[in-house]
């Protein structure tokens, strides 16, 4: 089925969970996935097969079980940056400023239709492709202008397939699975009507998460063996091997932060800005890539 591609048997109620324990405990195996994330992953699969209710995320949060259904697309677009099934709602912005137009930061798949009115209605508040409306002449930005002309497409499309229900599903993928053909570009199995139902490709792993959380990580252990000071037995194989992760570690998060500077300097939705992106996972990867090398002997 291609280098990615796989069947699918679509699972009644009560027995996706155990397929989602199978493939936990295979990344156990491979080493991708510790004791305690795999017996969480586990637990979690488990609880939302059975329960009406959602779980916490996976990094802990439990805001999703007490936000309302009704407002769960909002919580998508202005707090979690994903939706349920961890698929990002939007293009990410790296700059700690708003200075670019929300129009241009929809994802590449999205409705044709809904980007040129987001794109038309940002240039009615005097903005356009570099530039966000309401833009004023000392550099800062109208927040009540932002507020009215500025949409991002992808945010839009969400809201819309959200509350259209299934129908509203089923338009999205035959919008994206048309505008693929005409393009050209690569069609994802995710967007073919029915045939979604029982093929899929796995998606490109997507880095930062297991970065960051190394971060966390790592940055914990060097807080510990600070405060141990001269306690700190720097003979024990264990603690040698934990500072050579910091080291490596610290190593890769200096060209880390500078790409990401760069980034939040570059436009979004253009050619050098997916190249950046992928120098950025790439470089992401390669820290995760050594780490797992230096904990394996």
């Amino acid at each position: 089925m291609g280098k990615r591609g796989y069947l699918k048997i679509p699972l009644p109620q009560g027995f996706r969970a155990f397929f989602g324990i199978g493939t936990a405990l295979h990344d156990l195996y491979r080493g991708k996935l510790g004791s305690e994330d795999a017996a969480r992953m586990m637990l979690t699969m488990l609880y939302e097969d059975f329960s009406p209710v959602a779980s916490p995320s996976s990094k802990g949060d439990a805001t999703r079980v007490l936000i309302p259904t009704a407002l769960t697309p909002w919580y998508d677009i202005w707090y979690a940056g994903e939706d349920a099934f961890g698929y990002p709602v939007g293009r990410r912005s790296y700059s700690t400023t708003a200075n670019y137009p929300l129009s241009e930061m929809g994802l590449r798949n999205v409705n044709k239709a809904i980007y040129y009115l987001c794109r038309g209605i940002n240039r009615l508040g005097g903005g356009d492709e570099n530039t966000p409306a309401g833009l004023r002449k000392n550099g800062e930005i109208d927040p009540l202008l932002r507020g009215i002309f500025e949409y991002n497409p992808s945010h839009v499309e969400h809201v819309l397939t959200y509350y259209g229900g299934g129908m509203g599903k089923f338009i999205k993928d035959m919008v994206h699975t048309s505008q693929a053909l005409f393009t050209g570009e690569e069609i994802s199995s995710r967007d073919l009507p029915v045939i979604n139902r029982f093929y899929g490709t796995a998606r490109p792993e997507n880095p930062a998460e297991r970065y960051y959380t190394l971060r966390d990580r790592l940055t914990n252990i060097e807080a510990k063996y600070k405060r141990m000071g001269p306690a700190l037995d720097r003979t024990d194989p264990a603690v040698q091997r934990n500072l050579q992760r910091i080291a490596i570690f610290k190593a890769h998060q200096t060209a880390v932060n500078k790409l990401r500077a760069i980034l939040a300097d570059t436009r979004p939705n253009t050619a050098a800005y997916d190249r950046l992106q992928e120098e950025l996972n790439e470089t992401m990867m390669n820290a995760l890539n050594e780490d797992d090398h230096v904990t394996e002997y």
